[in-house]
């Protein structure tokens, strides 16, 4: 997440003004659209488990793979993307930014991941259906946004 949080803006930025008009008309979108999907999923799969009665072993969750984490990574940092042009916009010194965003994100990410665990093992079909809900509401947000100031 770190990663993905420090990358976009440094691409972004180096986009620059030539895509203004681009960059700050999709990523909203498509922020929007993985978030929704992935959120689903995780409903989706949450349920399934429930249904099937298939809990899993305490501390066993394949949700921290690559596989899984890359799409959530970068349909969380989409927006940072617009967010980067604009800082070539105002002449922001880039390296500090993204060491900065890239280290508060990757902190943050690395205590939600610890806090988690904890309640994942004991809330795990729960917390999986309020996680996926959370991703929907953020998607939700994102284009409500988009669309009340454009």
């Amino acid at each position: 997440f770190g990663g993905f949080q420090a990358l976009m803006p440094l691409l972004g930025w180096l986009l620059g003004s030539a895509v203004t008009g681009f960059v700050k008309d999709w990523p909203p979108w498509i922020a929007f659209g993985l978030l929704v999907l992935i959120g689903a999923n995780m409903i989706r799969e949450a349920l399934a488990e429930r249904r099937e009665g298939d809990e899993g072993a305490p501390g066993e969750s394949a949700s921290f793979g690559p596989r899984a984490m890359a799409p959530l990574a970068l349909a969380t940092s989409i927006d940072a993307l617009a967010a980067g042009v604009d800082f070539a916009l105002l002449g922001v010194d880039i390296l500090p930014a993204i060491l900065i965003i890239g280290a508060i994100t990757l902190g943050l990410s690395a205590v939600g991941v610890l806090f988690g665990a904890i309640l994942g093992n004991r809330f795990r079909t729960g917390a999986q259906i309020a996680g996926g809900a959370v991703l929907v509401a953020i998607g939700m947000k994102i284009i409500l946004q988009h669309l009340l100031a454009g």
